[in-house]
């Protein structure tokens, strides 16, 4: 917690140096092709070869590699997996790939490393929401963070934080759902823009990682809390399926869709049109991205 904190305390009063720059990665042929899409901007280059990208004419393969990151699943480099012809049949392969890296703002923090992606696209996004700067930086720096454990009945294995007002959670996270986050970040901050007064999808107001001298890390992102700090006395995760969805109540824990067997939600005839609407824009945004 107190190295998180020192870390969020430095990103509130540091100005933004987050810049891009441009890196080469050499894979072997039959390795996996395995760059990370929340950290590349842009593809410049994919070139397979049969040297060790010395300068020899290639293959352009440019397309098969931005069609891989776009799944955001490794892909073997072969020339059969990258669509082009074999330009070295016998010799071992090459793929030379250049590429813009996306923003990232890289803070010190005593012997440790605090990063913070994409700033400026979640400083917008923030503002789009009407979220002051200072106010969301104090709610997570100014008392100690509560919890720090995994949630009871949760499978992911994340870890939860919560400000002591109430009003952010933060959640660890792995590598597919941080970089499905940040490659769509744009649009998001659009959508949200458009529908904040309406839209029920969770509001993802920054993403960081914290880097040990040991060389571990965590990385988290940081939600709104739809709570604000009350306390329900009962919680369901409703997810529409009846496979493994019961938890044993005495557990205290968040219940699930077989607990919720029995009960309806009623809501009035002058809000239905409203809400069906706005889970209907919301699941349409997140299903052309591949989500839903």
């Amino acid at each position: 917690k107190a190295e998180i904190q020192a870390g969020l305390r430095l990103a509130a009063k540091t100005s933004d140096t987050s810049a891009s720059k441009v890196e080469l990665v050499v894979v072997r042929e039959n390795q996996d092709i395995d760059l990370k899409k929340a950290l590349v901007a842009k593809i410049i280059s994919a070139t397979w070869a049969g040297m060790l990208c010395d300068g020899k004419p290639g293959v352009d393969a440019s397309e098969a590699v931005e069609a891989a990151l776009a799944m955001g699943k490794p892909m073997k480099a072969t020339s059969k997996n990258l669509g082009v012809v074999d330009p070295a049949p016998f010799r071992l392969k090459h793929l030379c790939i250049q590429y813009q890296t996306a923003a990232v703002q890289e803070i010190p923090v005593d012997s440790d490393s605090f990063t913070v992606y994409q700033p400026e696209s979640f400083r917008k996004l923030r503002a789009a929401l009407r979220i002051d700067e200072g106010e969301f930086f104090g709610s997570m720096t100014r008392h100690e963070l509560k919890g720090g454990d995994v949630q009871k009945s949760g499978k992911s294995g994340e870890i939860f934080w919560f400000t002591p007002d109430g009003k952010y959670v933060m959640k660890t996270c792995a590598d597919p759902e941080l970089q499905n986050l940040l490659s769509m970040l744009p649009e998001y901050t659009t959508y949200l823009g458009e529908n904040k007064d309406t839209s029920m999808l969770t509001r993802y107001l920054g993403a960081y990682r914290l880097t040990f001298n040991d060389g571990k890390s965590i990385q988290f992102v940081v939600m709104n809390n739809v709570f604000q700090g009350g306390k329900p006395s009962r919680t369901y995760d409703l997810k529409g399926t009846t496979e493994d969805r019961w938890v044993d109540p005495a557990s205290g824990g968040v219940m699930k869709d077989n607990n919720f067997n029995g009960y309806k939600v009623h809501i009035g005839d002058d809000l239905a049109p409203l809400f069906y609407a706005a889970v209907k824009s919301d699941t349409e945004f997140l299903e052309a991205r591949g989500i839903m």
